[in-house]
């Protein structure tokens, strides 16, 4: 247990699972792009993978003890993804469309 606690007390959790958001943005653009799923599609997964990295990275950086204002560009970049995701799902929902007619 104190392994645990000391992973997640010096930040060193959060990068593995900052690297397995790239590899599985990279993974996701590659098979999405095969099966030729649309593009609106596309954007959407990385949108949300964005809003995650970003509240990890604002934890990582609130760990090692940096200036509070990069803490905050990385929590506004979250919050800029999370707005963003937010607010084309509910254009879409007003527009009838989902993603089970876009494939």
């Amino acid at each position: 247990m104190e392994r645990v606690v000391g992973l997640f007390a010096s930040g060193a959790i959060f990068v593995p699972i900052l690297a397995l958001i790239c590899v599985e943005a990279s993974v996701l653009m590659i098979l999405t792009a095969r099966a030729r799923v649309p593009r609106m599609i596309r954007v959407d997964i990385l949108i949300s993978l964005l809003a995650g990295a970003g509240l990890l990275t604002a934890a990582l950086l609130v760990v090692a003890g940096v200036a509070w204002y990069w803490i905050a560009i990385a929590l506004g970049a979250a919050l800029a993804s999370h707005v963003s995701d937010l607010t084309r799902r509910l254009n879409r929902r007003r527009r009838g469309w989902h993603y089970g007619s876009a494939l």
